[in-house]
């Protein structure tokens, strides 16, 4: 049976190759590495087509080509291989083959070819002799060597008694001889693909992600997809194209390592998208789990509270995969915790079905303990609960029972927990049982509630809570990273500020004012925190009076003015400042001892500043105040963002970047390379064909961009790439762009996924992990790639 490829192989010359001669090629190619010594099957497969391309179907020279094959018969596999890579050299067919197969061509045609008077050449003197020679053609003294082919000494050309074969065998082992022009290294590096498969694999994802996979070729591009499916982040709205994709090419699915799939529209939640959605998330992961390879890849679930009924469905067919749990999130939208004080969602997030919803993230939380039970798994480690809407009926109930087993069971070996939870919520519906496990392994917690607790009802609510923190605090635990967001007046009243955390070093509290003496006596104790985020209370500067430079450590803060001038006169060297702006200010002010202390001023490489409007006029005035005068000489990273407005004179989000990137060029910001400019008043950022037909000014060594809309999860990502410094060309490369232009980074320059675990990076949590450089080192660093 014939292995053939479905249309013609074309050469960029020009030149086609036909399905039948494809297939010859590939059978002689196959015969003379067997039976030959030659170790370049690359060089046969370049001599096999030069000999092929030049002739049609059922001519002497297919006779004679076939007559040497015999009954030779390859196996079917390794003649579909050959014809491939036979292919695939027609199609990258390189001006130096060109060369040699021109050479060789008119080599054959001048010895077999026929006579112009129609007799046969009885030998190699007649033979070209009887060749026509064109009259322009130059003389042997004149015409260039290298154009020439070159004769062995010992050729005889005067034996008029020799036969015509030995003559022709002769010219043809000088043009074997001669020089022949050599194939680059490089050109057989990328011919071969065990040498590219181990390019990429030595080659870190983000960098295999920059390939533009439909600009290379096809054997490029097959390699590379088995690197980039090894971390595979999938948003449910395009589950059937993953699952079209894992069907055509089943040998990715072995390859996958790391999967992420996650809901993008957390809004309404993929349920809201109809059934065939679900169906082919069944389906992806059913593929999954039948894969010959194990074990099988780690698994982050981030899905909206309206989809945990039909996820227990799915999951419920796939238990292997729920051995290799790594992360479980329930998320609502709201992990942007960016303002003091929170509001309820006005429409519930939840589906009006919440006793089915708890019932199935319940019974979840069951499937997962019986799955990893059963086989002593221990690969969970990141838990993510975001429960918004009120108790009803008896939920409260089988959360102690159901909850209480699934704590005990992830308790021992889990890192990450964040719970957020409405005012409704009390004691019991788990605060209390989470606090109570033994959490021996657990480096971060979070726990947030939202709007004011009901002094009435729910004071011994909120006693149990504090005293549960209290006893959580004074344990021997590892906690690295601490968020506390709990801004009712019943906090003031709680001990867990009383506690300590040996390990400590980033923090973030949103606190009722009550708890500022407290709060700073616990700042005090911890005086290795390098990151702290503050909404809400302020800092006692009457307790640090005789302290010699108590917050020497501290380089990363967020919060108001107030708290970071306090910080900044006691020692602390920040390098990344998030202000918080009010609303009803004409532009956010900066602490004084910046404005005084120029050494002060000189640490600071990030700013993070929210405007009161994107109104573009009282937008560059805010600019202006700010970064006016060189106020910070240091500065590398920028991050923009503004309060949600109801002004109808909001600019659109392009003509804000394009105003903001102008003023900033206008400033002179010489050290700028970083920018971040986060448009909520949009869900939906413009295209890149809209963005990159824009000419731009930009800073003079702002390198990289990101935009965002309200939904931190769909923000753009883009490098600015520039003439170089010594280059001659034209202001614009292409009609209609201009350089500096603007690069649309992939995917994989945002979420990193923790090797060592399986989690990926949560998107949208507090807006200083957004940026894109790390400033809380000794240096700024560049995190994303």
């Amino acid at each position: 049976m014939s292995i053939m490829s479905s249309t013609p192989a074309m050469a960029p010359q020009g030149w086609t190759v036909s399905l039948v001669r494809l297939e010859l090629a590939a059978k002689l190619s196959l015969y003379r590495q067997q039976s030959s010594s030659s170790d370049d099957p690359v060089q046969v497969r370049a001599e096999v087509i030069a000999e092929v391309r030049n002739f049609e179907p059922d001519t002497t020279q297919e006779t004679a080509l076939r007559a040497t094959l015999g009954d030779y018969s390859p196996a079917s596999e390794s003649l579909e291989e050959e014809v491939k890579l036979i292919e695939n050299m027609i199609m990258h067919w390189s001006e130096s083959n060109e060369r040699s197969a021109t050479i060789s061509g008119a080599m054959s045609n001048a010895v077999d070819g026929p006579s112009t008077d129609g007799t046969i050449p009885t030998s190699c003197s007649d033979a070209l002799s009887s060749h026509p020679r064109p009259a322009s053609s130059p003389s042997p003294s004149e015409s260039s060597p290298s154009k020439r082919p070159r004769l062995s000494d010992n050729t005889q050309l005067a034996s008029s008694d020799s036969s015509c074969a030995q003559p022709s065998a002769s010219i043809l082992s000088a043009q074997t001889t001669g020089p022949r022009p050599t194939k680059k290294a490089s050109e057989q590096f990328f011919a071969t693909s065990e040498l590219l498969f181990l390019l990429c694999s030595c080659l870190t994802i983000e960098r295999i992600d920059l390939l533009a996979l439909s600009k290379v070729s096809k054997k490029l591009r097959a390699v590379a997809l088995q690197v980039l499916v090894h971390e595979f982040s999938i948003p449910l709205s395009r589950t059937r194209k993953a699952l079209i994709l894992l069907r055509g090419n089943p040998d990715l699915v072995e390859k996958i390592r790391f999967l992420r799939i996650w809901d993008d529209d957390v809004g309404c939640g993929i349920a809201c998208a109809g059934i065939c959605n679900w169906r082919s998330l069944g389906g992806f992961l059913a593929i999954v789990e039948r894969r010959s390879t194990w074990p099988l890849p780690h698994v982050d679930l981030a899905l909206n509270p309206a989809d945990l009924t039909r996820l227990l469905q799915e999951l419920s067919m796939v238990p292997p995969l729920l051995e290799r749990l790594a992360a479980l999130r329930v998320v609502t939208g709201r992990s942007d915790r960016s303002s003091a004080v929170w509001q309820s969602p006005p429409h519930p997030a939840v589906t009006p079905g919440r006793h089915q919803t708890i019932h199935a993230l319940s019974s979840i939380a069951s499937l997962i303990c019986y799955a990893q039970d059963f086989t002593d798994s221990n690969v969970l480690r990141r838990l993510h609960l975001e429960l918004w809407e009120s108790s009803q009926d008896d939920d409260d109930a089988f959360l102690c029972s159901r909850w209480s087993r699934f704590t005990g069971r992830v308790a021992e070996y889990l890192t990450d927990l964040t719970f957020l939870f409405s005012h409704d919520f009390d004691a019991n519906f788990g605060c209390e049982i989470l606090l109570e496990a033994c959490w021996r392994s657990l480096r971060r917690l979070e726990i947030v509630g939202v709007d004011k607790i009901d002094e009435d009802e729910d004071e011994d609510a909120s006693r149990d809570l504090g005293e549960a923190l209290k006893r959580f605090s004074q344990t021997d635990n590892q906690i690295e990273d601490l968020s506390l967001c709990l801004s009712c007046p019943q906090t003031s009243t709680m001990g867990w500020l009383e506690g300590t955390f040996p390990r400590l070093k980033k923090c973030s509290f949103i606190l009722h004012r009550n708890d500022t003496p407290r709060l700073t006596s616990f700042l005090l104790r911890h005086p290795e925190i390098r990151e702290l985020t503050l909404h809400g209370p302020q800092i006692d500067a009457t307790l640090l009076q005789g302290r010699d430079a108590p917050f020497s450590a501290l380089r990363v803060f967020g919060g108001s003015k107030e708290a970071a001038n306090v910080l900044l006169q006691h020692g602390a060297k920040l390098q990344h400042l998030q202000l918080d702006g009010l609303w009803h200010l004409l532009s956010p002010r900066l602490p004084a001892q910046l404005l005084t202390d120029k050494e002060s001023a000189g640490r600071i490489t990030c700013l993070d500043i929210q405007l009161s409007s994107w109104q573009v006029d009282r937008m560059l005035l805010q600019l202006q105040g700010l970064l006016g005068a060189g106020a910070f000489p240091s500065l590398i990273e920028l991050l923009v963002s503004a309060n949600e407005s109801r002004e109808k004179n909001s600019s659109d989000p392009v003509a804000c970047l394009e105003k903001v990137l102008e003023e900033l060029t206008r400033m002179n910001l010489g050290t700028l390379k970083a920018l971040r400019v986060r448009y909520s008043e949009t869900k939906r950022l413009p295209s890149d064909e809209a963005l990159e037909g824009i000419p731009f000014d930009f800073p003079p060594a702002l390198a990289y961009l990101a935009f965002c809309p309200k939904n931190a999860e769909t923000a753009q990502y883009y490098r600015i790439l520039r003439a170089p410094p010594n280059s001659t060309a034209d202001a614009t490369t292409t009609p209609g762009r201009k350089l500096p232009r603007l690069q649309r980074l992939p995917p994989s320059f945002r979420l990193k996924v923790n090797t060592e675990d399986g989690t990926w990076e949560a998107p949208g949590e507090l807006r200083r992990e957004h940026s894109l450089f790390d400033h809380s080192g000794d240096e700024p660093r560049l995190k994303m790639l």
